[in-house]
């Protein structure tokens, strides 16, 4: 999925080769180095995930989602928009089924498998004669 965020609320991901620890001092310390060192670990990701150009929320759940069963949602608004969904490519429902649900002004986009390399790309969509 692809969405709008206000820039106060995106993280842009960084992709490193070497995983990230905490160190001692970092758990130990109380002047807010843990604090960071976490923040800075959820904004990591393996290098070979770099295509995906990835941006994150960090939310807190009490104070900024709702739960249903277990699970934590938070709302679409201003401050978040859906713009785009990639059906996977094992997707068994339509562009069309989507795009009924998801309504006007969310690109809707069949994906497949790269010929050519490891990756997953959308579908081209034959024009109509």
């Amino acid at each position: 999925m692809g969405f709008d965020v206000k820039n106060e609320y995106a993280f842009q991901v960084t992709y490193n080769k070497q995983r990230t620890f905490l160190s001692n001092h970092e758990i130990s310390n109380q002047n807010g180095e843990l604090q960071q060192a976490i923040i800075d670990s959820l904004k990591t990701k393996y290098v070979d995930w770099a295509y995906e150009r990835e941006v994150r929320m960090l939310l807190d759940f009490k104070k900024d989602c709702f739960q249903v069963d277990g699970k934590y949602f938070y709302r679409f608004g201003s401050d978040l928009v859906l713009k785009e969904v990639l059906l996977g490519v094992n997707c068994e429902n339509s562009v069309a089924e989507f795009r009924k649900e998801c309504g006007e002004g969310i690109a809707i986009h069949q994906t497949r498998l790269a010929w050519n390399r490891y990756a997953v790309i959308k579908k081209k969509v034959p024009k109509p004669s």
